[in-house]
């Protein structure tokens, strides 16, 4: 498998990182009727302090097919990372879509 350790990446994870913060923030100011706000409240605030596993998250965004395929190819992801970091947050909070 190609590229199989890349969410280990430094540049990758900081990222990753960055997204999963501007997530955080969103969650943090959205409606409490929001499916698993709770859920999401929670674990915003793990990643706002620093204790949610970057590694476990940036191992979720690299293995999404279209972050898998571009960094297989050696091609830009950036514009990709934000919406796949937002499509996992629900799940790492431990809720389910």
């Amino acid at each position: 498998m190609d590229n199989a350790n890349y969410y280990l990446d430094s540049d990758f994870q900081d990222k990753v990182k960055f997204y999963m913060v501007k997530a955080a923030i969103a969650v943090m100011a959205e409606l409490n009727t929001t499916d698993f706000h709770a859920e999401r409240v929670a674990f915003a605030g793990k990643v706002l302090n620093n204790t949610a596993s970057l590694d476990a998250y940036a191992l979720g965004v690299s293995v999404n097919s279209t972050i898998k395929s571009k960094i297989d190819a050696g091609t830009d992801y950036d514009s990709d990372l934000e919406f796949v970091v937002n499509s996992l947050f629900t799940a790492y909070s431990g809720g389910a879509n």
